[in-house]
C-alpha cells in the first residue's frame, strides 16, 4: 500500500473516532437534559406545620428552588409570564446559600437578576428556607418543583413547568398549571383531579 493510502485510511478512522465521541457527547446531554429530578412526596393539603403563610382569596403557588441550578432559569422564566396573567399569591423558596467560589456562580447571578424582577411583583415574595424545613414539610426535593394550592389548602398541581433541564416554551407541565388556574377562576367548572408533571433540575 503506497504511503498517500495508509494516511487516507488512517484519516477515515481518525473521522469515524471523532464522529463516535461527538455523537456520545450530544446522547449523554440529551439523556441529561430528559432525566427528570427526585420525585416529590407531595403534602396533598398545606402542611399545618408550615410557616409559610396561605392567602385566603387567591390560590397559591409554591415554588423551591436551589440559587445556583442552571436550569432553573427557564422555570423562572415561566413564572413572570404567569404572574402577568393570573391572579395569585407567589412564594418562591429558596434553598441553601450560594457559596462563593461555587463554580455555578453565573448561574447564581442570572438567577438572582430574573429574581430581582419577579419579587418586583405585588403578588410574589422570596422566602430563604433556612435548615430546608419547608422543603421537608412540602416534600420538594428538586429545584424547580411547584406546588399549586387553591384558596383552601388543597393541592391542584405538583411538578415542574419546563420539558427538560433548562427548556423554555409550552410544555404539559406548564399547561396544567394554567389550565388549573383557570378552573380556579371559573370554580363552577372545577375538576378536583390533581394533576403532576415531572420537575427537571438540580437536587435541592
Amino acid at each position: 500500500m503506497r504511503p498517500s493510502h495508509r494516511f487516507s485510511a488512517g484519516f477515515q478512522c481518525l473521522i469515524c473516532v471523532w464522529c463516535i465521541a461527538v455523537s456520545g457527547c450530544f446522547f449523554a446531554l440529551w439523556k441529561y437534559a430528559a432525566t427528570p429530578g427526585a420525585e416529590s412526596t407531595v403534602a396533598s393539603l398545606w402542611p399545618d406545620e408550615s410557616m409559610l403563610p396561605v392567602a385566603p382569596h387567591q390560590p397559591n403557588l409554591i415554588v423551591f428552588i436551589h440559587p445556583a441550578c442552571p436550569c432553573t432559569k427557564a422555570t423562572l422564566a415561566h413564572l413572570h409570564s404567569i404572574v402577568s396573567r393570573h391572579s395569585l399569591n407567589v412564594q418562591i423558596v429558596k434553598m441553601r446559600p450560594l457559596v462563593a467560589s461555587s463554580p455555578f456562580e453565573k448561574d447564581a447571578e442570572r438567577n438572582r437578576d430574573i429574581l430581582d424582577t419577579l419579587c418586583k411583583h405585588p403578588s410574589v415574595s422570596l422566602v430563604d428556607d433556612v435548615g430546608s424545613m419547608e422543603a421537608q414539610r412540602f416534600g420538594a426535593k428538586t429545584s424547580g418543583v411547584c406546588f399549586l394550592y387553591d384558596q383552601s389548602g388543597q393541592l391542584l398541581f405538583s411538578g415542574g413547568i419546563t420539558a427538560s433541564r433548562g427548556h423554555q416554551g409550552m410544555n404539559a407541565g406548564l399547561a396544567s398549571l394554567i389550565e388549573n388556574l383557570d378552573l380556579t377562576e371559573r370554580p363552577t367548572e372545577r375538576s378536583f383531579e390533581k394533576s403532576h408533571y415531572p420537575v427537571f433540575g438540580c437536587p435541592l
